[in-house]
C-alpha cells in the first residue's frame, strides 16, 4: 500500500476586514500590549504572566522612553477620527487621548519619577500580584 505524498493544506489565517474599527484595534493592542511590556506588575495585575519575571525600567532612559512613547501615541490616536468609530472605540478613543494626557502631566510636569520615596517598593508589589492572583 502506497502512502499519499500529497501535502496537507494548511489552513490559511482569516484576513480581518480594513475598517476603521479594526484599526483603532491594531493601534490599541499595540500601545497595550506596550504598556504592559513596560509596566511588569501591571500586566501581572490584570492576569497577563509573559512578563512576570521583569521589573520596569525606572532609570532615566526608561523614562525619557516613556516620555516618548506617550507623545507618539498621543500623536497617533488623536490622528483617527472618530466618527468613523463605532461609539464603543469612540470612547476607547477618549480614554486613551485623556490617558495619554495624563501620563504625560505625570511624566513631564510632576516629575514624580525623580522624587518618587516610595521608588525601592516597586520590586515588592511587582512580586504582590503573584501571590494575590495564584
Amino acid at each position: 500500500m502506497k502512502h499519499s505524498k500529497a501535502k496537507a493544506k494548511k489552513p490559511q489565517a482569516k484576513k480581518e476586514k480594513d475598517t476603521p474599527d479594526t484599526r483603532w484595534d491594531r493601534l490599541a493592542r499595540e500601545i497595550f500590549m506596550t504598556l504592559l511590556k513596560r509596566r511588569p506588575s501591571l500586566a501581572t495585575e490584570l492576569g497577563v504572566h509573559d512578563f512576570d519575571t521583569e521589573l520596569p525600567d525606572p532609570s532615566r532612559e526608561g523614562v525619557r522612553e516613556d516620555i516618548h512613547l506617550a507623545h507618539e501615541w498621543l500623536t497617533r490616536v488623536e490622528a483617527v477620527k472618530p466618527g468613523p468609530l463605532s461609539p464603543d472605540r469612540a470612547v476607547d478613543r477618549l480614554l486613551a487621548i485623556h490617558f495619554l494626557r495624563l501620563e504625560l502631566f505625570d511624566l513631564e510636569v510632576c516629575e514624580t519619577w525623580k522624587h518618587n520615596p516610595n521608588a525601592a517598593e516597586i520590586a515588592a508589589y511587582s512580586v504582590l500580584p503573584l501571590f494575590v492572583h495564584e
